[in-house]
């Protein structure tokens, strides 16, 4: 039994002594297998010698499918570098095999068959996004949606996997096409193809903004978007990239919103001092450039009208002097700029109300003084004529003067106010009135004009160094309705 028992121990050791065949590791420096991939296999034991470290050689020892034709680049004497000679292709799963027979340096072999699988990027939509959606002029109806591919597509071959819906079962076909550099903007060199991600330079460099970004598409409905609620741009699965090497894995879809009717939302006159009046029309929806004489009506008729369309407005213009109400008719056969017509045709009354009569003077010009001017000015609105009286002021009749004037100002000592304010009467200044002088305006109700006061012409000759009271008093237009101001 003591002779067998040795006999067998040197067996049983041999067989425990014989290596088990260890296959190599797949490193990928990215989740997914993309064009700037870098890709390490990691063998258990040494592959070349120290001499062979730094080259680059044909690829003999790693098989993958399918096909990506790539050569060796020695790191260390257990890792390869794959080093593609193009481009994997996307939406692929690649398997990597060591070669039959492969061996170690040292001879023992390397265990062959499949070692890893990878896959690539999927091909999906990167970004959808419809421009200028917070422009006033936006209608939901005509715009158009930038949809970003991470690879090439055809936009002959992919317009059916695209469409407009609402939630009424309505359907509008899509016009579909590349988006210009200049529609693209930072989408196209934010978000770079396929093709171009292992060197991202070449699609960010400076281009004509007519030329076509393959790897996005602009897509707008071939006819405005009927009034709908809930209108969404739908992208259906299965559309295929350019080449046709795999396709979209998922249905997409992104919401347009409600499409409401165009409509007259407002009139409204506008009045101010330095222009003459006008009307204005806001609508829903962007108007055209041209508007018809049949489309808009105003009653009474103003003399020299004319429309001008500016986005969603509509100004009108004329001499809207001979009344203050006046009936704007828009007709049924008005339509938006994309051709919607309009859904509340009819009259609409509107009024202008006259301005305030109004003198405006500066309590304080240090500009008449500091730049020799010699001269004041009074600015006026809804005004026909003024009075100027001037008082020469004695050294008590200015203190009072002063004193009196903190009642029209509010203006107290320290800071602290005076009410109720109200006029200074001319009256109640004492002082030698050295001027009085009433000025006709001649303008229309509701207009301004600035009068300048040159103290050269209306002082008298050798008046030198003086405290002067100055008291202005408007007479409103006769058309307005509110009262004047004295200073």
């Amino acid at each position: 039994m003591t002779m067998n028992t040795r006999r067998l121990i040197p067996l049983i050791l041999t067989v425990a002594a014989l290596p088990l065949a260890a296959a190599p590791r797949l490193v990928v420096s990215t989740p997914s297998l993309v064009p700037e991939s870098k890709i390490d296999v990691v063998f258990e034991q040494p592959m070349v010698a120290q001499g062979e470290l730094g080259k680059t050689v044909e690829n003999d020892l790693i098989v993958i499918e399918p096909g990506l034709p790539a050569k060796l680049f020695w790191k260390a004497p257990t890792i390869a570098e794959l080093k593609p000679e193009g481009i994997p292709s996307i939406g692929t799963e690649y398997h990597f095999s060591a070669a039959k027979g492969l061996k170690h340096l040292d001879g023992s072999a390397v265990g062959d068959g499949q070692f890893a699988s990878v896959s690539s990027e999927p091909f999906r939509i990167l970004a959808a996004n419809t421009p200028n959606r917070w422009s006033s002029n936006f209608s939901p109806s005509t715009a158009g949606w930038m949809i970003v591919f991470n690879d090439d597509v055809d936009p002959a071959a992919v317009a059916g996997f695209f469409g407009f819906s609402s939630d009424g079962n309505l359907r509008v076909a899509p016009n579909v096409r590349h988006a210009t550099a200049k529609q693209a903007g930072y989408y196209r060199t934010n978000y770079v193809t396929w093709a171009n991600r292992s060197d991202p330079g070449r699609q960010r460099v400076e281009v004509d903004p007519a030329t076509p970004v393959k790897n996005i598409l602009f897509v707008s409905p071939n006819s405005p978007l009927p009034v709908a609620k809930k209108w969404e741009l739908k992208v259906l699965k299965g559309l295929p990239n350019a080449v046709k090497s795999t396709k979209l894995g998922s249905d997409a879809s992104y919401n347009v919103g409600e499409v409401k009717p165009f409509r007259m939302e407002r009139v409204y006159p506008q009045i101010s001092s330095e222009t003459p009046r006008r009307i204005l029309l806001s609508f829903s929806r962007k108007l055209p450039a041209h508007i018809e004489a049949d489309e808009i009506s105003i009653n009474p008729k103003p003399g020299d009208i004319s429309f001008r369309a500016e986005g969603k407005s509509l100004v009108i213009e004329g001499d809207f002097s001979a009344s203050d109400r006046y009936v704007v008719s828009v007709g049924k056969g008005l339509s938006s700029s994309e051709g919607m017509k309009i859904s509340n045709p009819g009259n609409f009354d509107t009024v202008f109300e006259r301005l305030e009569s109004e003198i405006l003077l500066p309590s304080e010009d240090e500009a008449q003084l500091a730049h020799g001017l010699r001269k004041y000015a009074i600015d006026t609105v809804n005004i026909s004529s003024v009075k100027i009286r001037i008082k020469k002021l004695s050294g008590e009749g200015a203190i009072r003067a002063f004193q009196g004037y903190r009642s029209y100002t509010g203006q107290g000592p320290n800071h602290t106010s005076v009410e109720p304010t109200s006029p200074l009467p001319y009256s109640l200044v004492s002082g030698e009135t050295i001027l009085e002088k009433e000025i006709q305006l001649g303008t229309k109700v509701d207009t301004g004009k600035t009068i300048q006061l040159s103290w050269d012409d209306l002082l008298p000759a050798g008046l030198d160094f003086a405290t002067l009271f100055v008291d202005v008093v408007g007479t409103p237009h006769p058309d307005a309705e509110a009262r004047g101001k004295r200073n």
